[in-house]
């Protein structure tokens, strides 16, 4: 089961930071290709669990960003990459 959550947070990453050869995708675009390889890359009861936190791992992260707490230790400065300020209001 740890494998199969970490695949999801890899890809998540993976997806939402800058590479050499590309820019990151849009928070809600990674999340949409997670959803859409669920049951074929991604375990189906992983993915539906990370989207049902969604919620409250955007809220974790707008606190952390608002009360300045995260510097890029884990997370990068941005907050799960594109997740942003912008992206955190709404939340």
């Amino acid at each position: 089961l740890g494998a199969r959550i970490f695949a999801v947070c890899d890809t998540l990453d993976a997806f939402t930071v800058d590479r050499p050869y590309r820019k990151a995708l849009p928070y809600s675009a990674a999340v949409d290709h997670i959803v859409s390889a669920s049951g074929s890359l991604f375990d189906p009861f992983v993915v539906e669990h990370f989207v049902a936190a969604e919620e409250q791992l955007r809220n974790y992260v707008a606190r952390l960003l608002f009360q300045g707490d995260l510097r890029g230790e884990g997370l990068n400065c941005n907050g799960l990459g594109a997740l942003t300020k912008h992206e955190t209001a709404r939340g």
